[in-house]
């Protein structure tokens, strides 16, 4: 195994997790739903589930972050080495390490939002039994 099937692997792993916590995301939201109280207009959603649904569209807004910034970061990178290289260049070169922090930081914070979110449901539906 060599560094390219590590970074291959990672870029595999992250990605699912992106798409995992997404998926959670939504689902927690649906969740929370469910647990309203009251009908129509007058449905509320119970206090202890509004710190979860802030986590959870948060985790969806660092989503949403962490492609765009990600691929702002990397357009002008790209900008930036076909200045330097030219558009149809070929050649080989080594990426800066702090190229890909802005997605990654992002990325620990939408899992982590997630993470919260639904450990403060599970406290949530815990003390209902």
């Amino acid at each position: 195994m060599d560094l390219e099937d590590l970074r291959r692997d990672h870029d595999e792993f992250t990605g699912k997790a992106s798409d995992v916590a997404r998926q959670l995301a939504f689902a927690g939201i649906a969740l929370v739903w469910i647990f309203r109280s009251g009908e129509g207009r007058e449905a509320s959603l119970p206090a202890a589930l509004l710190f979860p649904t802030v986590l959870l569209v948060s985790a969806l807004a660092a989503d949403l972050l962490q492609y765009f910034l990600g691929s702002v970061v990397l357009g002008f990178y790209v900008a930036a080495r076909e200045r330097q290289l030219g558009p149809l260049s070929k050649k080989q070169f080594e990426n800066p390490a702090w190229l890909p922090w802005t997605a990654d930081i992002l990325w620990f914070v939408k899992c982590g939002l997630v993470i919260a979110a639904y450990v403060a449901i599970f406290v949530y539906v815990a003390k209902l039994f």
